[in-house]
């Protein structure tokens, strides 16, 4: 079941329960100007309440906005009392506070949240976030990232096939979780189910991928012992390399990744069946569209200029 990404609970990096949110739209959407958290994520200005504007995460995995604790310290908030829950990170499960956030607002959005969690900060330094853009911000419009913007357009508004700087590729998906999307990911010639995820900084295959990749091609090997480090701690991973990866008709080459039976794995079946987490390292090595309202990707490859005659 988990093996195709289908009819499964996989709601990324983050979840828990689901509480009453709100969405205003506002009339024009605008490209904003992004940066990367250091680490090759991005990061857009998010303006918390009446208390200015913070760089946050933008998450494709993650089901909810939360803020990290770093906002916490900085704003001067107070924990709701009695109202905690245990949350589910790509290498565990921890229990953490809600805070009274009223609502955030960003690339010509505003999400109504009354309250959110505080992840404990998963980086320091000045281009750590103070927060992620979850899959609730996202959810029914379409996020293009550029070069270094980020716009977040309804549906009806993205014209790929009338863009003049890019011939986007369209790569068909399917919906999991909460609304994230999930597309087939052929690694030196095995196919591989994969979520879109950007608040993952490298792409990781679980140990029945790499298993596969092992027995059927020589693209991938192993070559070194490392780990991974999220919310919840670190833990071993595999470093291989791939020749080749393909995302419908565009091809990646000599591709690092690494292999890791991380637990939000196993929570949801998938240790046993080939499945991966597909990051920024890949995701952001082209221009890419990701479509929430129809839940496919587009990769976008520049036009070549027309040539003219002197």
């Amino acid at each position: 079941m988990f093996g195709a990404f289908r009819n499964t609970k996989w709601g990324g990096l983050i979840r828990l329960p689901l509480f009453v949110c709100v969405v205003l739209v506002s009339a024009v959407a605008q490209a904003e100007p992004s940066g990367n958290d250091g680490q090759g994520r991005r990061l857009v200005h998010v303006q918390v309440d009446t208390h200015g504007r913070y760089p946050f995460l933008i998450d494709t995995a993650a089901s909810h906005t939360v803020i990290y604790r770093r906002l916490v310290g900085e704003v001067g908030l107070d924990a709701i009392p009695g109202r905690s829950t245990r949350v589910m990170t790509a290498t565990g499960n921890r229990e953490m506070g809600f805070y009274p956030i009223d609502r955030v607002t960003a690339l010509g959005r505003m999400l109504t949240l009354g309250e959110t969690i505080a992840m404990p900060d998963a980086a320091s330094g000045p281009d750590a976030p103070y927060g992620i853009l979850g899959v609730d911000f996202l959810r029914g419009h379409v996020l293009v990232m550029t070069g270094e913007e980020v716009t977040l357009l309804p549906e009806e508004d993205f014209m790929p096939y009338s863009d003049e700087r890019y011939a986007w590729q369209k790569v068909r998906g399917r919906a999991v979780g909460r609304g994230s999307v999930a597309v087939d990911v052929s690694v030196a010639g095995v196919m591989i189910p994969a979520i879109v995820d950007t608040g993952a900084a490298a792409t990781v295959l679980n140990r029945s991928a790499a298993d596969a990749l092992r027995e059927n091609t020589s693209g991938a090997v192993e070559f070194n012992t490392t780990s991974l480090s999220a919310a919840a701690g670190r833990v071993r991973a595999e470093g291989l390399r791939a020749d080749r990866l393909d995302i419908g008709p565009v091809s990646y080459r000599g591709r690092d990744l690494l292999a890791a039976n991380l637990p939000v794995f196993a929570t949801y079946g998938a240790s046993r069946v080939p499945a991966m987490i597909l990051g920024a390292d890949i995701i952001f090595a082209r221009p890419v569209a990701i479509d929430f309202a129809n839940f496919d990707l587009y990769i976008g490859l520049e036009k070549v200029p027309a040539a003219h005659d002197e």
